[in-house]
């Protein structure tokens, strides 16, 4: 529509649309006669042939009449005009004067209709579905997830084991232990845990601070959706889709029997296959009439194409615009049998010489390249690329928790020390800063305390679980 739309603002003429009545882009049968759009075009030729031999060029008046979806301007006197005006309600039947489609140009039609400058290139391809099954790497098991997110969670796992190894020195609630134990949590146990939740195994002894226990259940919830989101795309990115032979070309596809082939029937395509002289092509078109493996519509070729254990053999451009769409699709690389796409018209239409100057226009100021890329642009790349590896923006939310869960258990370790230390201070008559000081000389020999740490420890404080 947008080729149509772009061809008439340079022509200058009005238009309207209607489907092709059998579906077909027009071949010749039996008894001659052209069916699809050639036949209408074809038909409607007749038509205005006997409507334009009824008028006379001569005259002095600019007058319009228009013609089913041509704007047709003549010279004519007035009372031409009205015997125009009435012979075209007489010949309502006219069925197209244009047909607008990815219509080949070839011969048979050029004989029968006038066919313009073509607009676009084309050749005969293969269209099949994608083969995903590849050789796997050494490092195929870091795929889930990119660089980027690697590094996140390799920060994220330092971050966490150094936020429960502060919190433990921190809160009071850790100290309660024998005098010549040394404190549980020392950095590299504090790893070591880290680790081990996030493996699912878990590593004890567990933290008794309400602190250390918030930091440690935040953790144990970014771990589940983070290897809930690893397994899941590392199993889909490793599960074959097809193991179905990889054809580069057709004499791959002539010399293989895992995998059937078509093309539509009555096309341009077919007809290439059945005139060729070459044996490849020769084998090919006697494969396809003797399992009779043709499609009745574009459509159709696409879905059996998906469906797998089948190639549809067609136009490469409309091949490249079904892989744009369905990102299962591959085409092949070989393209034989180059042909142009053009409109077809009347022969001896006064307007092809005007839609071929307006082609040219369009292809010489980037238009029609533009509406290629525009159509044809695929987004399978990207959607391919994304679900290939978990970005790191994607896992921001779980990110952002961690670090709200770290912040908090942080801020309830400081809580948990000045409530134990004022209570401690307030029982043992001593500055709060006093309390601070000894309660973490653990380390120390038992003698060198000016206070009695076992008695410090055996205060329940309620922050402690």
């Amino acid at each position: 529509m947008d080729l149509l739309s772009e061809v008439a603002k340079k022509v200058g003429f009005k238009y309207r649309v209607q489907l092709v009545k059998d579906g077909s882009y027009g071949r010749q049968d039996e008894n001659g006669t052209w069916n699809g759009m050639i036949g209408e075009v074809m038909r409607g030729v007749s038509t205005r042939k006997l409507i334009l031999g009824e008028w006379n060029s001569a005259g002095t008046t600019r007058a319009a009449c228009i013609c089913d979806s041509w704007l047709i301007h003549r010279w004519m006197r007035h009372e031409e005009c009205l015997h125009a005006a009435e012979a075209l309600s007489h010949y309502s039947t006219q069925e197209a004067d244009l047909a607008i489609a990815p219509l080949t140009l070839t011969a048979a039609r050029e004989k029968v209709v006038a066919m313009t400058t073509p607009f676009m290139q084309t050749g005969i391809s293969i269209l099949l579905r994608r083969d995903t099954s590849e050789e796997t790497g050494f490092f195929d098991f870091l795929s889930p997830f990119t660089a980027q997110t690697w590094v996140g969670i390799l920060a994220a796992y330092l971050g966490t084991a150094a936020c429960i190894f502060v919190v433990s020195r921190l809160s009071p609630c850790e100290w309660s232990q024998p005098q010549t134990e040394q404190n549980t949590f020392s950095f590299l146990h504090s790893l070591w845990y880290t680790a081990g939740a996030l493996t699912l195994q878990g590593a004890g002894p567990h933290p008794k601070a309400l602190s250390g226990r918030i930091i440690c259940c935040t953790w144990w919830f970014f771990t589940i959706v983070l290897l809930a989101c690893y397994f899941s795309n590392l199993s889909s990115a490793k599960t074959p889709e097809s193991t179905q032979l990889t054809v580069k070309g057709f004499d791959d596809l002539a010399n293989q029997d895992v995998i059937e082939y078509g093309c539509l029937a009555g096309s341009s395509t077919l007809a290439f296959f059945k005139n060729s002289n070459n044996p490849v092509y020769r084998r090919i078109y006697e494969h396809m009439e003797r399992t009779k493996s043709f499609v009745s519509s574009m459509d159709e070729g696409v879905r059996r194409a998906k469906e797998g254990s089948y190639a549809f053999i067609g136009e490469s451009v409309s091949l490249d615009l079904a892989v744009a769409r369905h990102c299962e699709l591959v085409r092949a690389h070989e393209v034989v049998g180059m042909r142009g796409y053009s409109i077809a018209a009347a022969i001896g239409s006064p307007f092809i010489k005007s839609l071929n100057l307006a082609i040219l226009q369009l292809s010489e100021a980037g238009e029609l390249a533009y509406l290629r890329s525009k159509w044809w642009a695929s987004s399978c790349l990207a959607e391919r690329a994304k679900s290939s590896a978990v970005q790191a923006h994607s896992l921001k939310g779980m990110f952002l928790v961690l670090a709200i869960g770290l912040g908090l258990g942080a801020l309830v370790a400081v809580l948990e020390l000045i409530t134990k230390s004022r209570r401690g201070a307030a029982e043992q008559k001593v500055s709060f800063s006093m309390i601070y000081v000894y309660s973490n000389m653990s380390d120390c020999e038992p003698s060198a305390n000016l206070l009695n740490v076992k008695t410090l420890a055996a205060i329940d404080g309620f922050l402690c679980v």
